[in-house]
Formats: C-alpha cells, sequence, structure tokens
C-alpha cells in the first residue's frame, strides 16, 4: 500500500493512523450513503474517474478535519497480489482487517474501531461485511498497464470500471453492493483506480508533446484536459453533484495529488528488529469473555486483552496471527512470509539469500569458505557453470552480482544501490513488482499483449452487476449504451492475452544446470517474469548451442563474440574494453 496525498503537495509513506471521530461506524456511513445516493454519476458515462478523484479529495479533508494527525489515503496497487489475492499484506489485521465471519460476513476485528475502556474495539454497527470469493479471477498488472495504454478516453474509463467491479465482487460483503464506500478498503481501492488515470493522463500528455500537438507549458498548466479526447467535450463543464464541481473546475483546481509508485513510498532505513515475539502463558480475567496475557517481547513487558475468540484488540490471537494466518512480521503459521523465506532467512528449499544451504553449502558443492566440497570433480564444474567468474545469470559462485549485490539486490553491508536497507528482509516481490512495471512502461502495445497470462482468465462480469451498476441509471441513450461498451470491452480484455494453459511453474530455486536462484513470484503477479535472465520483459532465456564457436568478425579481429539468448539465438559483437555492440565488415 502506498501513499496517495491530497491537500499538501509532499510525498508521505503510507500509514494507519487513529482517525477519531471517523473509527465510529456512523462517520464512514455518511461516505456510503453519498456514494450509493449519487450512483448514477458515480458509475455513469464518462463521470466515473472524475466523480471518484473529487469524492476521494472531499473524504479525506473529511478524514483531517476531524483526527490530530495528518492522514492521507493509502492506494492499494491490488495487481501485486492478482494471481493470491487473498494473502494480500492489505488485510492482515493492523492494515484493512481481513475476511469476514463465514456464517455473517462480519469483520469483528479492523483498525478502524476505536478501543473502549476495557482495551477492546468498539463494535460497528452494522458491521463492516466481507466475503472474498476465489471464483472472480482477476486482472493482473500486464492488463491493467495495456489498459493504461489506450488512447480514448471513454474507452480507457470503461476498462477501468470493468476491472473496478471485479475486484469489489472479489472483495464481496458491502463492496459489492451500492454501500461499498462503508469498507475503508474502497477508499483504498478508488485511490489505486484514479492513480491509473494519472498515469493515463501522464502518458497522454508525453505522447502529445513527443508528436507537437501541446506544449509542455499547456499540458502541465491545464490540468491535462488540452482536447477533447482527453475527456468528453460535452461533459466538460457538467457539474458532478453533490460536490458541485465540474470536470474544468478540478482541472483548474488543481488537487495537488501525488502518488508515489509502490516500494518507493517507504522509508530508506529499517533500524527496528523483525524477531517473532513469545507468548507467556494466559491469565484469565474476571471478565467473562476477556482475558489478559502478558507478552514479553526483547525489552518490555505489555499486557493483552483478547475477547472471547481469542483476538486482541488489533486482531491477533495468543500465538500472535490474525484471523488469515498471518502475524504482525508478515509470517505465516508456517514460519514462512510471503516471499517463502522463513524467520532464519531460508527459503522453503533450505537456501539463504546468497544460494547456501543450512549445512554452509551451495547447490554446485561449494563451501561457504569458497573450497569444493569435491575437489576433483568441482574444478570442471566450476570452469563450466562460472567462465568468467561469474555463471549465465550474472552471479560470482558466492551469490554476488559484479557490483556486489546479491539476487536481491543487496550487498553484504545490507544496503542496496541506493544505500538503503529496508526492504533486505522483505518482502522482495513489492520490488521484483516494481521493476516489472518499469519493464512494462517501455515496452509497446502489440509487444506487451502477447505476454501470456499464467493465471485462470480474467472473470467476466457478471449480468446482476451490470444490471445493479449501469442499466436505467439514465435516460440519456448514452448512458444506456454505457453497459455494452463495458461488457464489450472486457470480452476484448478475455481474448487480448493469450492464457498459457501449459505453463509449468518453477517449483524448485535450483535449475536443470545445477545453479540457485530465488523463485520469482509469478503465480502471485499471473505472468512469467523472466527477472535474472537479462532479457526485456516478456521474453525467455533460451538454451543455444555455442555460435560464436565458428563466428568470424571481419574488419574488427579485437571484437568479442557474445551471445544473445533472449527469445532466440544469435551473436553480437561488442569492443572488448567499453562492451559496447560495434559493426562487423561483411564477409
Amino acid at each position: 500500500m502506498c501513499a496517495y496525498v491530497c491537500g499538501k503537495c509532499v510525498c508521505v509513506h503510507a500509514c494507519v493512523c487513529e482517525v477519531l471521530s471517523f473509527s465510529l461506524a456512523d462517520g464512514w456511513l455518511e461516505f456510503a450513503r453519498l456514494r450509493a445516493e449519487f450512483a448514477p454519476q458515480a458509475n455513469g458515462w464518462g463521470s466515473f474517474l472524475p466523480w471518484h478523484r473529487y469524492f476521494l479529495w472531499s473524504v479525506e479533508r473529511a478524514l483531517r478535519n476531524a483526527s490530530w494527525c495528518g492522514v492521507s489515503i493509502p492506494y492499494l496497487e491490488w495487481t501485486v497480489d492478482a494471481g493470491a489475492p487473498e494473502s494480500s499484506a492489505a488485510w492482515q489485521a493492523n492494515v484493512l482487517g481481513g475476511d469476514g465471519d463465514q456464517h455473517n460476513e462480519c469483520v469483528w476485528l479492523h483498525p478502524f474501531q476505536p478501543s473502549s475502556l476495557s482495551g477492546q474495539p468498539q463494535r460497528w454497527s452494522p458491521c463492516l461485511r466481507r466475503r472474498f470469493n476465489a471464483s472472480v479471477s482477476l486482472p493482473d498488472a500486464v492488463t491493467m498497464q495495456l489498459i493504461t495504454m489506450e488512447t480514448d478516453f471513454l474507452k480507457f474509463s470503461a476498462r477501468l470500471q470493468a476491472a473496478s467491479g471485479l475486484f469489489l465482487l472479489w472483495v464481496g460483503g458491502h463492496m459489492a453492493t451500492p454501500f461499498c464506500a462503508y469498507d475503508p478498503a474502497f477508499l483504498s481501492h478508488a485511490a489505486f483506480v484514479d492513480r491509473l488515470w494519472e498515469l493515463w493522463q501522464e502518458r497522454r500528455a508525453a505522447a502529445d508533446v513527443m508528436a507537437g500537438t501541446i506544449s509542455t507549458t499547456s499540458s502541465s498548466s491545464s490540468g491535462g484536459l488540452p482536447g477533447p479526447d482527453w475527456y468528453p467535450e460535452k461533459l466538460r463543464f457538467v457539474r458532478l453533484e453533490p460536490f458541485g464541481v465540474s470536470m474544468e473546475d478540478m482541472s483548474s483546481q488543481r488537487l495537488c495529488t501525488i502518488y508515489i509508485p509502490i516500494s518507493l513510498g517507504s522509508p530508506c532505513n529499517h533500524t527496528d528488529t523483525r524477531t517473532h515475539h513469545t507468548h507467556a502463558a494466559s491469565d484469565q480475567s474476571s471478565h467473562p469473555h476477556m482475558s489478559h496475557t502478558t507478552v514479553v517481547g526483547e525489552s518490555e513487558e505489555e499486557e493483552r486483552v483478547f475477547d472471547r475468540r481469542g483476538f486482541d484488540a488489533e486482531g491477533y490471537d495468543r500465538s500472535g496471527y490474525d484471523i488469515m494466518g498471518w502475524d504482525r512480521h508478515g509470517f505465516a503459521r508456517d514460519n514462512y512470509n510471503r516471499d517463502h523465506v522463513d524467520r532464519q532467512g531460508y527459503d522453503s528449499f533450505g537456501f539463504d539469500r546468497y544460494g547456501f544451504t543450512r549445512a554452509n553449502l551451495t547447490s554446485f558443492g561449494l563451501r561457504r569458505n569458497g573450497k569444493l566440497l569435491l575437489p576433483a570433480l568441482g574444478n570442471r564444474l566450476m570452469d563450466q557453470l562460472f567462465p568468467d567468474g561469474f555463471n549465465r545469470y550474472g552471479y560470482s559462485p558466492l551469490g554476488l552480482d559484479q557490483r556486489g549485490f546479491d539476487a536481491f539486490g543487496f550487498s553484504r553491508e545490507g544496503v542496496d544501490q541506493d544505500g538503503c536497507n529496508f526492504f533486505f528482509s522483505g518482502p522482495h516481490y513489492l520490488r521484483f513488482y516494481f521493476h516489472a512495471l518499469l519493464n512494462m512502461s517501455l515496452l509497446p502495445p502489440r509487444t506487451l499483449a502477447h505476454t501470456p497470462r499464467i493465471c485462470p482468465p480474467i472473470s467476466p462480469l457478471p449480468a446482476h452487476w451490470v444490471n445493479q451498476n449501469w442499466v436505467g441509471v439514465s435516460s440519456d441513450k448514452q448512458e444506456e449504451g454505457w453497459s455494452t461498451l463495458i461488457g464489450v470491452l472486457v470480452e476484448e480484455w478475455a481474448n487480448q492475452r493469450p492464457f498459457q494453459q501449459d505453463y509449468n511453474p518453477n517449483v524448485s530455486p535450483v535449475k536443470k544446470n545445477g545453479l540457485w536462484l530465488p523463485l520469482t513470484p509469478d503465480l502471485r503477479f499471473c505472468f512469467a517474469w523472466q527477472w535474472y535472465s537479462g532479457c526485456p520483459f516478456g521474453s525467455a532465456l533460451m538454451t543455444c548451442p555455442d555460435l560464436c564457436q565458428s563466428a568470424h568478425c571481419h574488419g574488427q579481429p579485437r571484437a568479442v563474440c557474445r551471445m544473445i539468448t533472449c527469445g532466440e539465438c544469435h551473436t553480437q559483437w561488442v569492443e572488448p574494453n567499453s562492451g559496447q555492440p560495434i559493426e562487423c565488415q561483411d564477409g
């Protein structure tokens, strides 16, 4: 979850802040009633995006006025976990709260409830409801990136609205009703949608500047509305109710919203220890539905009160796990985090971040002290795996690249190339995701559309959802065709990208050649992320014969031959000192 900032042009790290007045259900009910009452405009033709942008800005102002601290709504980039949304860190008890009760869908413990004098949270009435729907298959980051590449605003908005609907249906409960804004998670979801709109506006502005249709000055001063293809001209001055502002007003007002890319909003350095607290035996309280437990940490003792379900005020049980099965530090009951790394830093196959086992051996028989387990056989193997001191993925036998960074981008001192250590212990999948987005943004739509999806195909929007949100909301013929357009676009995205039915996930970090590499979160992302190949996004590293043995570079006797194995097999000649490609003369 990353920061969504209104009102002040500053970048802040996403935080969970106690909002005193609006922690009670009455405050959130007002948000929900407003969203439900004006649903025709909120879901309407062309108004979906600007209506929610101003709604977010208004809600954030209300939250700031009601609290003692500066509140920022974090956006929930749920495509990070498109293949495993139920395991997202967003659903931990101390972030947004988890799934609802299997009997009544109520989320009994979430951080938006104030504490009572007994130390227990005051229940919302009505309760916040969720029912995670595993039958809904969500769009992934590739699909969302393709949506932002759409040049027509109405088609872009329709696709984004359809993707938004699928996420609301997946969460279920209040989110799948007109009262979706009763769930605080709706605000973070709406902020993510708004961020994608901002990215679309930035992309359009850059394209128009390159084409010479607008200047850099006009694109920045006009609020991103230089032409009718950016926003329908006939809707430009239509006022959004109940706010009484138009899209033209919002453009000139400059709401001053800054979105921080995922993982960049975190602090540079992390100084807290991430050890798991131990729990002493519990003492019974005089309260019939409460018990007290003394929790012994590393340097202090604190008393925790548990309700009759066995959870404390933050939603964690006596063993330290929430209803979704995660502890405060992101470890599951099986002792592994979302990177599938345990508390001691070993993956589920027993390798650490440098490729050594608990016995201090690599997969190819090298000891941590640099000596081989079987020198007679090992020396020849080392020459094959590390011909120039580095393997085909660019790592030395000790698990470091030429700059001294491990496979996760950190040095032996525990800092990355920016001198930061915050993500040294993970979660690494967030950094993988960040780099995947960077790579996607450099590709043209046609190339990106060929990236196979390895999760089940994206779900279609059910008819009842279309009827609930778009059919009959207006007498305008354009509005009547809005639901039809959305249905057509949903069918398009189902056929836009190939579904790789024969995908075989990497089940072991040890490759066929004996080299170890951390497993990338392909199934979490729903696309095969060829991170270690050094190839462009979507291009797999091929196994090729050595074509350099019979190749010659005429006219360049000092040229060095390199094999290019990204997607296909061919040679490339480079200058030996600089490594820059050079042209050979025809033989």
